[in-house]
Order: structure tokens, then C-alpha cells, then sequence
């Protein structure tokens, strides 16, 4: 039973006991007073009920462990009851290492965590030593058979001596069995630096095998394929972040090409290639941010349905050039300061701060923001007028 789990699991309880108050909330109480027209009948019916079944003078016994007791209570825990569908989605909502644990509570749940898509979620809460952490990913990709929902992997640090070994063991988890249907990949390679470092990590192309079922896709710190095939398409992938990633400019396009249903994009310092063009007919959300030793142009030509476009924080760190030429449902821009040497909206050029071409306005715009000093005042109105 749930109540004879040891305490380390008592912790896993405490989000599934919300669902069993719940449960609980139109089940009478034994312990609650009753009225006092049935204290009054109750001894008469407990003492009917013990000589029909000839134990008069006894206490009532369970019918089973776990079974029902006299009256409508019910001694096993509403949880355990529940269907397995519903139990594996509690389960997959808990970290991996919890998550785990439930194997141990009883035998109804002994099951449930190998049949239940898998979250494996490789940071500090799975364990803290970086050293020991790709062991317990190895057992747990051994261990359970999949399918898999959730791949995050957020901090990947090598050292000098085990690159190799450290790139071939990330391939054969992408190439696991458990990670099948995998809906959700976040590989990051760990940086201590804030500076723009030089991208020395190959990104495994067995990680490219999830493309036909991801939903979303975050990559950082590492180098992508300098070539991939032509068929490669992520029909369902509806949000991308790609982070101090070295790509050229054809792979960009290819990939950007095959997303047909992308409706988030996040770029981050992206490097090697000099001007990134943005096609889609779908995409809704743009972030940006490139540091002066990356990408420095950014052109977005047809993006039909793109109704926000931000730079991301720091508002002094941007692409030196911005071309905004087809979206025609933009309503949020911004924020956008004097380090964007040059900032074109469909007509409207500007330079620094200072309009240059204003032939027609721009009436989808809902809410802009500027960065800029008090000096700069007068050229912001002309923007604004």
C-alpha cells in the first residue's frame, strides 16, 4: 500500500495526495460525527449485521487487504485505483529520479514507470555530479523501454581527455530505442564563458533521427551539420532555439524549409553564417540577439502570419542590420536601440535613430520599443509621427 513506503518516497506523495483529497472530497469520513437520528440506529444495525453473519460480539473483520470496511469507505488509497493512463501521466510529471521511485511503492505501482512515456530530464535533479550523471542516463535508457516524450539535457561539459568518449556516448543515447517518438530534445553544450566561444562540438546527426516527431527542438554550443539530406523535415516542430550555434546559411534555409508548422523562433549569437533569411508561412514569434563576432544581418522576407518580433535581452546586443520586407500582420517589434545600424520595415528605413525613409506607414504595429537617450528624443518622435 501507499502508506508503507519508506520516507524518501514520501516526497513523490505530496503532488498525487492534491488528486486523492479530490477524489476523497464526496466520500463519507468514518471518523465524522454522525447525525443524531443515525447514533442512535447505528448499534442496532451493526448488531443485525454481526449475528446475520454469526460473528455477534466480534469486531468486523476486512474482507481483504486493502478491501472495503463496514459502510461505504474504502481502505485502499483512491490513487492506486486509478486507470493506468491516467497514473503513467502523473508519473511522467514528476522528475525522472521520482519518477523512478515509484517502482518501490507497491505492487500496483511497480509497473507503471517502464510503461509510461519517458521524461528524462539529465540536469542536477537527476543527479549532481556531472562525473556519475551519464551512468544513471545509461541505465535509465537501458532500463526503460520507451517511448520516449522528453530528452533535455542541459549542461554537457567536456573536458579536454573525454571528448571522444563523451561525443560517441551522446550518440548512442540518440540512437536508443527508449528515445523512439521522442517529442521534445534540448542539448546544450555547457560554457562557462559569457563570451561567444569557438564552437568546437558536432551535433550527432543520429540526434536529427527525431525530426519527423519533434515538437520542439533546442540545441546550443555546438557545431550543425555542414550538410544534411535534402528529405530532412520537421512536419510537426513548432518551436526552435538555436543558441551559440555555428550554421551556414544553405543548412539554415534547409532546416527553415522543412519546419511547416514553426511558429517560434529564437536565435542566439548565431555563427559562421553571415546573413540569415527568414521564409515561412507559419511562423508567429521571432527573438534575436547576435553579439559583434556573429551573424549581423537578419532579413525576414515572407513571413505571412509573424505578429511579434523582439530583440533579446540585452537590448545593446542585436544584428547590426534588420529587414522586415513581407509581414504584413506584425503588431510587436521592438526592443531596438542604436547598435542596429539599420532597421527596415516593409518602407520605413531607419538608421541609428534616424529615419531615413518614410514613404508609407506602418499601420499592423501595435506596441514599439525603442532604446535610446534623451539626445536621441527628437528622432524617436520621427519614427512614432
Amino acid at each position: 500500500m501507499l502508506w508503507q513506503c519508506d520516507r524518501a518516497n514520501r516526497r513523490l506523495l505530496l503532488a498525487m495526495l492534491q488528486v486523492n483529497a479530490s477524489l476523497r472530497h464526496h466520500c463519507p469520513n468514518p471518523r465524522s460525527p454522525l447525525p443524531p437520528a443515525m447514533e442512535k440506529a447505528a448499534p442496532t444495525a451493526v448488531a443485525r449485521k454481526r449475528e446475520s453473519d454469526g460473528i455477534a460480539g466480534s469486531r468486523p473483520r476486512n474482507r481483504a487487504r486493502g478491501g472495503n470496511y463496514d459502510g461505504n469507505w474504502v481502505a485502499e488509497d483512491p490513487i492506486s485505483r486509478l486507470p493506468d493512463a491516467i497514473l503513467g501521466t502523473i508519473i511522467s510529471l514528476l522528475p525522472t529520479k521520482d519518477g523512478e521511485r515509484t517502482q518501490a511503492l507497491s505492487r500496483r505501482w511497480h509497473h507503471l514507470w517502464c510503461s509510461a512515456p519517458l521524461h528524462l530530464q539529465a540536469n542536477s535533479s537527476l543527479c549532481s555530479s556531472l562525473r556519475w550523471r551519464p551512468t544513471i542516463i545509461n541505465r535509465i535508457l537501458s532500463d526503460h523501454p520507451g517511448p520516449a516524450r522528453r530528452f533535455h539535457f542541459p549542461f554537457i561539459q567536456f573536458t579536454p581527455g573525454d571528448i571522444d568518449s563523451r561525443r560517441t556516448e551522446l550518440d548512442g543515447w540518440c540512437q536508443s530505442r527508449a528515445l523512439d517518438g521522442l517529442q521534445e530534445l534540448n542539448i546544450y553544450y555547457g560554457r562557462w564563458s559569457r563570451e561567444p566561444p569557438h564552437i568546437s562540438f558536432l551535433l550527432p546527426t543520429s540526434a536529427l533521427r527525431f525530426a519527423p516527431t519533434l515538437l520542439v527542438l533546442k540545441i546550443g554550443s555546438c557545431n550543425f551539420p555542414s550538410e544534411i539530406s535534402p528529405s530532412l523535415s520537421f512536419p510537426l516542430l513548432k518551436q526552435l532555439i538555436l543558441r551559440c550555434v555555428s550554421i551556414s546559411e544553405d543548412v539554415f534555409d534547409q532546416v527553415l524549409s522543412g519546419c511547416r508548422a514553426l511558429e517560434s523562433l529564437q536565435l542566439w549569437d548565431i555563427l559562421t553564417a553571415r546573413r540569415l533569411h527568414i521564409r515561412s508561412l507559419t511562423l508567429r514569434s521571432i527573438g534575436s540577439r547576435a553579439r559583434s563576432a556573429c551573424t549581423q544581418e537578419l532579413v525576414i522576407e515572407d513571413a505571412p502570419c509573424l505578429e511579434r518580433f523582439v530583440s533579446l535581452y540585452p537590448p545593446d546586443i542585436s544584428f547590426e542590420t534588420i529587414r522586415v520586407i513581407g509581414a504584413p500582420k506584425l503588431k510587436i517589434l521592438g526592443l531596438f536601440s542604436p547598435c542596429v545600424s539599420t532597421l527596415q520595415i516593409a518602407t520605413l528605413v531607419v538608421k541609428g535613430m534616424s529615419p531615413v525613409s518614410l514613404a508609407n506607414s506602418i499601420c499592423t504595429v501595435k506596441v514599439l520599443a525603442l532604446y535610446s537617450s534623451g539626445s536621441q528624443l527628437n528622432a524617436v518622435l520621427n519614427i512614432l509621427s
